[in-house]
């Protein structure tokens, strides 16, 4: 199967240091246009989406992926991009599992790391979403899941409340206007995304860990993660 690389979203392309910005399991790279780090501002910055999510949609509509898939397409981009020059990987979420699987995989690429709310192991016992638990339903699960993707991203407001969930502290004020716009964008590719494609991205992640290799890695990384997250221990 030939896995072609992601499409690239500039955020900014001022001269400066290179950034590659990767968004969480269900996002889209929408969602830096308000949240990316102010420093990314300030350089030549590509938002990248996780493999399966519009508009890097798999070769064939469900496709098993690999860690080898996934790391040669990324580094095929980061090589379109930038020439071949390193690069400073921001990754929220899912997106920063991927910056440590391209940091083990491809130290020659990354400059640096910075994880939100990261995390090196694709399943946490007794954290999983409940989706994410039903794909590995035999028959059945996979319907469920895409059941449940389509009535979550069928109205803003659906979105907004499941989104919400994720959010440990209820009471923070991150919606305003801008906010509230990307997110309204981020639905907007969702809704062109394949819930079989999201699927199989769910389960690479899930049969996927690289804490075995984290004791190599020799790049700086900077790990911030709240202590009351609720998905992340």
């Amino acid at each position: 199967m030939i896995f072609p690389p992601p499409p690239a979203q500039w955020i900014s392309n001022k001269p400066g240091r290179n950034f590659v910005l990767i968004h969480g399991m269900v996002m889209a790279p929408a969602f830096w246009t308000v949240f990316a780090p102010d420093i990314t501002l300030q350089g030549r910055t590509v938002a990248y989406p996780l493999p399966g999510h519009h508009p890097w949609s798999l070769p064939v509509p469900g496709a098993s992926l690999t860690a080898d898939d996934v790391v040669d397409a990324m580094a095929r981009a980061i090589a379109r991009d930038f020439s071949g020059e390193p690069v400073n990987l921001v990754g929220h979420s899912t997106g920063g599992f991927l910056s440590l699987l391209l940091a083990v995989r491809r130290p020659d690429l990354v400059s640096s790391v910075v994880l939100l709310g990261g995390f090196a192991c694709g399943r946490f016992e007794g954290k999983e979403r409940f989706a994410a638990r039903m794909l590995r339903v035999p028959r059945v699960g996979p319907y469920v899941f895409r059941h449940f993707f389509k009535r979550w991203i069928s109205t803003r407001e659906q979105f907004r409340w499941g989104s919400i969930e994720c959010v440990y502290d209820k009471s923070c004020p991150w919606e305003d206007d801008r906010a509230s716009e990307a997110m309204e964008m981020v639905r907007a590719d969702l809704l062109r995304t394949r819930p079989e494609d999201i699927a199989a991205c769910v389960q690479f992640m899930s049969s996927t860990s690289i804490l075995a290799d984290l004791p190599d890695v020799t790049i700086p990384v900077l790990n911030l993660i709240g202590v009351h997250d609720a998905i992340v221990p």
